[in-house]
């Protein structure tokens, strides 16, 4: 994983991240490599933070 962005908002126990970057790997075998943006929403509870909701895209 390649890390071009990643933007933090925390408001509170809530929050979202947002990644932008390459992710390289296998899948069945075969090479992956692909540029995503990946958001995700976090809520802090008693054991931590948590995601409660993620999505993934790639981007050209």
């Amino acid at each position: 994983m390649e890390e071009e962005d990643l933007e933090v908002l925390a408001v509170g126990d809530a929050g979202v991240t947002w990644f932008l970057g390459v992710v390289e790997g296998t899948v069945g075998g075969q090479a992956l490599a692909v540029r995503m943006r990946y958001t995700r929403t976090w809520i802090r509870g008693e054991s931590g933070w948590k995601v409660v909701a993620a999505h993934a895209s790639v981007v050209g």
